[in-house]
């Protein structure tokens, strides 16, 4: 009474079975938790596609090392919990994000202008996907030394 069908793919017009997906690696697919996963779609209400993917990235960098998630503060400031090394605020208005991490950060960042922050914390802007290898870096360096 029941029928299955499973379609593995494959060439229908020569009959050769379907080539094995290869997986990625765990690296590449950052399991992020529910602070992270709001934040992302926070980011998705409110800034384009490939800012979206900057974002992912950035989480993906972090959580390889550090776990934690991201909670909401206010005016979209979204806070590392429970080390409090970075802090990422959505700016929708310009498009971008504003980065804050604990500091001093001794590590070269050519492309960013950080400025001293409230507290022991330094802040900077990602305006442009080529910053995001020296976000990387300044956020990590943050990281580690908390």
């Amino acid at each position: 009474d029941i029928a299955v069908v499973i379609d593995l793919g494959g060439d229908k017009t020569t009959g050769e079975p379907a080539k094995p997906v290869e997986p990625k690696p765990a690296s590449e697919h950052p399991v992020f938790s529910r602070g992270d996963a709001a934040f992302l779609a926070d980011c998705k209400r409110h800034l384009n596609d490939s800012w979206v993917q900057i974002a992912s990235r950035i989480l993906g960098e972090v959580r390889r090392s550090h776990p934690g998630e991201l909670q909401e503060g206010k005016a979209r400031k979204w806070v590392n919990h429970p080390d409090n090394f970075v802090a990422l605020t959505i700016q929708n208005r310009v498009k971008n994000f504003a980065v804050h991490v604990k500091g001093p950060v001794n590590v070269q960042a050519p492309s960013l202008e950080i400025k001293a922050d409230r507290g022991n914390y330094v802040r900077f802007v990602l305006s442009r996907a080529e910053q995001l290898d020296d976000t990387l870096r300044v956020i990590m360096a943050a990281a580690n030394a908390s």
